[in-house]
């Protein structure tokens, strides 16, 4: 799910990530929607967002933090190309 811009925050807190059902954080992805939210968004203001994501365990690596919140993809241009173009096309002409 991806929120309207009006639905938009003063802070990350409402950017929700599950991975094959764990919940995670990540930079990447969040970076990756902001970008793409750019253009809808006034400065310091973030989206409204939950997204679940199924993957191949094979390219995932969860070994990165000691609570396994955060993960490494092994292939995270493709990653974040596809999460910027995915947000930076939901569109919201009328907001």
């Amino acid at each position: 799910f991806l929120g309207k811009p009006i639905l938009c925050r003063a802070n990350r807190a409402f950017e929700t990530i599950f991975v094959n059902g764990r919940y995670i954080k990540s930079s990447l992805v969040c970076s990756a929607v902001e970008e793409g939210y750019r253009t809808f968004l006034m400065q310091h203001k973030y989206p409204f967002t939950a997204l679940h994501f199924t993957i191949d365990g094979g390219f995932l690596d969860v070994n990165v933090h000691p609570t396994k919140m955060e993960l490494r993809f092994s292939n995270q241009n493709l990653v974040y190309d596809r999460c910027q173009c995915a947000s930076d096309q939901n569109g919201y002409p009328d907001q």
